[in-house]
């Protein structure tokens, strides 16, 4: 398939879709999907006014609830939380801010979207030609230990219903992994970033709730370190890769079964 160009957006060949970000990315956490071929692309189903169709945003590591309402003109918005809104202006400040203050500020960033399957979606970003970096771009990185367990899963309202998700439980995980066996290696292919990128990867894994959370009731319910498996980004991605999403033990039995 050819690079297919829709207002702002642009299909190109196989599961990916761009985003030229503009104010309302910025500003409200949200753009439109144009009806011929990018809501295609999105595999929204048909839905009348009012109806939303959840769909999960992972990014740098982490995974964000998102949603897509039909709108009483009968187009489609894509919605995303509070949380990936904040990452979006902390990662291009310059943009955000210029926006805020009612400012053209020329190029702006591409929101990429590679479809994994139709409810599940990585995003990565392009910086624009000659953007102008600030400091705050620079963000701290630090551990701070809490409880061993916390609670996650309860419902609150934010831009929309989501289960709310506490990034504290995951640090949690790490650092008992570091302090148990001095290191981080996949749970799954023992891949460890420290030993493949040297200092670049040290400290650095992702965590995956074995549990889903749409699971718990709406008060939310304590999630343990024991809940949380430290996997490498490939096994992480591939265990969302296909509905139901695979199981740790079910991924080490391909693993193994591979190497074997």
């Amino acid at each position: 398939m050819d690079r297919i160009q829709e207002y702002s957006w642009t299909q190109m060949a196989g599961n990916w879709a761009e985003k030229q970000m503009d104010l309302s990315c910025f500003k409200r956490g949200q753009t439109g999907l144009p009806k011929e071929h990018i809501r295609r692309f999105f595999e929204v189903p048909e839905l009348t006014q009012g109806q939303v169709h959840t769909v999960t945003i992972r990014y740098g590591g982490r995974e964000y609830d998102a949603r897509i309402r039909i709108m009483a003109n009968g187009g489609a918005r894509l919605e995303w939380t509070g949380e990936l809104q904040r990452e979006i202006r902390e990662r291009f400040p310059v943009i955000h801010r210029a926006f805020a203050r009612g400012n053209d500020p020329g190029n702006t960033p591409v929101m990429i979207f590679e479809k994994v399957n139709h409810l599940y979606f990585e995003v990565s970003f392009r910086k624009p030609y000659h953007y102008d970096y600030d400091k705050s771009e620079l963000r701290d990185n630090l551990q701070i230990r809490e409880e061993a367990y916390t609670k996650e899963g309860k419902v609150i309202y934010v831009q929309h219903r989501r289960r709310e998700r506490n990034s504290r439980i995951i640090k949690q995980a790490i650092e008992r992994a570091q302090d148990l066996y001095g290191t981080l290696a996949c749970e799954i292919c023992t891949f460890d970033f420290a030993k493949r990128y040297g200092k670049e990867g040290e400290g650095y894994i992702e965590g995956h709730h074995k549990r889903a959370l749409k699971s718990y009731d709406e008060e939310g319910e304590d999630t343990h370190v024991d809940d949380i498996a430290l996997v490498c980004s490939n096994c992480h991605r591939i265990i969302h890769r296909r509905m139901p999403w695979k199981t740790v033990e079910e991924m080490k039995a391909i693993v193994n079964g591979l190497s074997s």
